[in-house]
């Protein structure tokens, strides 16, 4: 769907010292290993597995259930809020236009 009809479409070639790496990955360890194996330098190890390796992210939110009702409770306020100002001009209007027509 998305490829070209170009032979080398998508790919990205690495260059260093005279040798050429081709390759279409984009992911930064893919990357980085292609650049090391270039430069002739071992792979460094990952400093801990504190640090988010890929997505997404899987954890459950905090306090997302709360702050979903919280936000639905808020928007049903303001409309009901703006409902009301709209039932209240309505009705001054319709008692204004009755005492105008009174006259």
């Amino acid at each position: 769907m998305f490829e070209s009809g170009e032979e080398h479409y998508g790919e990205i070639w690495y260059e260093l010292g005279g040798q050429k790496i081709v390759d279409r990955s984009t992911i930064e360890e893919v990357v980085l290993e292609q650049i090391y194996k270039l430069a002739g330098v071992n792979v460094p190890e990952r400093a801990s597995d504190d640090a988010f390796p890929g997505y997404p992210l899987a954890t459950q939110p905090k306090h997302a259930q709360a702050l979903h009702y919280l936000g639905l409770i808020a928007l049903r306020a303001r409309r009901y809020d703006t409902a009301a100002q709209l039932i209240e001009e309505s009705i001054a209007s319709k008692r204004e236009a009755v005492a105008t027509a009174g006259r």
